[in-house]
């Protein structure tokens, strides 16, 4: 091999922009095991209430927050051993990914937000169950539950539908009848007025659908929720 072949090559792979994002995760000590997830599926019109957004213009459905382990009583978040997040792992499904999972924040990356997600609560999916226990199946199985509770289909089927405001009560219901369990109702309040958010759905290691604890998280009682179209 010439030395002029051998430097290309390895100037090649150190700006290649897959190895660009390969990153070490942070962990931190604990004997807290999962022994449920919470898969959080949020509505980007409301995200773009509270934050500087870019939408993707593919994107007009609700999109993936994260599927986050969790131990009794107890957040877990950066676990150990020590992750690396690489991104060569999951580059078949970016397509996929940035459809269904993609970032919203303005001018951030999609795959400094999987980083994330997959460190912080990735790394502590690894021995809840064989499904999640490499970063591609943990990737892989949220599109996944995804695909199978679907937060448009739920709500729709029910009359729920975006541009107009709805009681807590109605949400709750059409998610209950969809999933046959209490889901978590989030709400952003701006400038007074509550906005849906996000939809929490609790599950066992097995990815059975369970009650969450509560039913509602960030909404003001007895007020309306607006649920804004795309447009709005």
């Amino acid at each position: 091999m010439s030395a002029k072949y051998f430097i290309g090559l390895l100037i090649f792979v150190v700006v290649s922009p897959s190895n660009a994002w390969v990153y070490q995760c942070k962990a931190y000590p604990t004997t807290k095991k999962c022994d449920h997830f919470m898969f959080s599926q949020l509505w980007p019109p409301t995200f773009c209430k509270i934050e500087k957004c870019s939408i993707p213009t593919d994107v007009n459905t609700w999109t993936i927050h994260g599927l986050w382990p969790d131990a009794p009583n107890y957040y877990l978040s950066f676990c150990y051993p020590k992750q690396v997040f690489d991104p060569n792992s999951i580059m078949d499904i970016t397509d996929k990914l940035q459809l269904v999972w993609p970032s919203l924040k303005y001018n951030e990356e999609n795959m400094y937000f999987w980083q994330n997600e997959w460190c912080k609560h990735g790394s502590c999916a690894l021995n809840c169950t064989t499904e999640t226990d490499s970063e591609r199946n943990y990737f892989n199985k949220t599109v996944d539950l995804n695909k199978k509770f679907s937060i448009d289909k739920a709500l729709s089927e029910n009359g729920i539908v975006p541009g107009k405001s709805y009681n807590l009560t109605t949400i709750t219901d059409a998610l209950h009848d969809a999933f046959n369990a209490t889901s978590i109702v989030c709400c952003s309040v701006v400038d007074g007025q509550n906005y849906l958010h996000e939809i929490h759905l609790c599950m066992t290691t097995d990815f059975t659908l369970k009650d969450c604890d509560v039913s509602m998280t960030g909404c003001k009682k007895y007020e309306p929720i607006s649920y804004p179209s795309f447009l709005s």
